[in-house]
C-alpha cells in the first residue's frame, strides 16, 4: 500500500451547523442547479459526463463502514469531500467533461506523480486514484452562480485538496446570498 502524507479535514462549522443556512444553500442549489449526479472516478468516466458546465467535487467513500442497528440503511460509510471544482463560469468555457478528460483521468489512472511539478499536481496524483473515490457533479447553466456555488461549497468543506482557499461573501452579506437567489441568512 503506498503511503499517503497526512491531510487536514476542517470543516466550517459556523456554516454547516446551521440549520437555517444550509435550508437556504439547499434550496439555492435546487434552485439554480441540476440534481447531483454520483459515478465511480475512473479513467474512461469522461465519455459519459456531459459536455456542459457546472460543478463537480471528488468525494472519497473509505471501505470502513459500520453496521446499524436500524432496518432501514444497514451500513454507514462516512464520505469525505476531497477536491471541489468548477467546468465553466464567466471566465472561461470548460465543461465537465473537458476538465474530467484532460486534468483528472490521468491521475485517476494513478500516473506516477512523483516528479510532480507542482504541491496540487502531487496531490492530485496521490489521492485521486484511492479506491472507493466518486465524482460528483451537477450542470449549472449561469456562469455567475457556477462561481458563488464553488465558493460556497468550498467554504463549507474545506477540502484538503484545493490549495488555495476559498475566498467568501461575509456570511450576513444579503446582496451575496440575494444573488445566488437566497434570502438574507444572518
Amino acid at each position: 500500500m503506498p503511503e499517503f502524507e497526512r491531510l487536514k479535514f476542517e470543516w466550517d462549522l459556523e456554516f454547516i451547523a446551521d440549520a437555517k443556512w444550509c435550508s437556504e444553500f439547499e434550496n439555492t442549489m435546487a434552485a439554480t442547479c441540476q440534481d447531483w449526479e454520483v459515478r465511480v472516478a475512473t479513467p474512461s468516466l469522461a465519455n459519459i459526463i456531459p459536455e456542459e458546465k457546472g460543478l463537480y467535487m471528488f468525494v472519497w467513500r473509505p471501505e470502513l463502514c459500520l453496521k446499524r442497528a436500524d432496518e432501514t440503511t444497514k451500513k454507514s460509510h462516512f464520505p469525505t469531500v476531497f477536491y471541489v471544482g468548477k467546468a465553466g463560469g464567466p471566465d472561461n468555457a470548460n465543461t465537465l467533461r473537458g476538465r474530467y478528460r484532460t486534468e483528472y483521468a490521468n491521475y485517476i489512472k494513478g500516473i506516477d506523480f512523483a516528479a510532480a511539478t507542482s504541491e496540487r499536481e502531487r496531490k492530485l496524483g496521490q489521492y485521486l486514484r484511492l479506491s472507493a473515490m466518486e465524482y460528483w457533479f451537477t450542470i449549472v447553466d449561469d456562469p455567475d452562480v457556477i462561481n458563488r456555488m464553488e465558493t460556497y461549497l468550498r467554504k463549507v468543506f474545506s477540502p484538503p485538496l484545493n490549495i488555495q482557499p476559498a475566498k467568501l461573501f461575509p456570511r450576513t452579506s444579503t446582496k451575496a446570498w440575494q444573488q445566488l437567489g437566497g434570502d438574507n441568512v444572518e
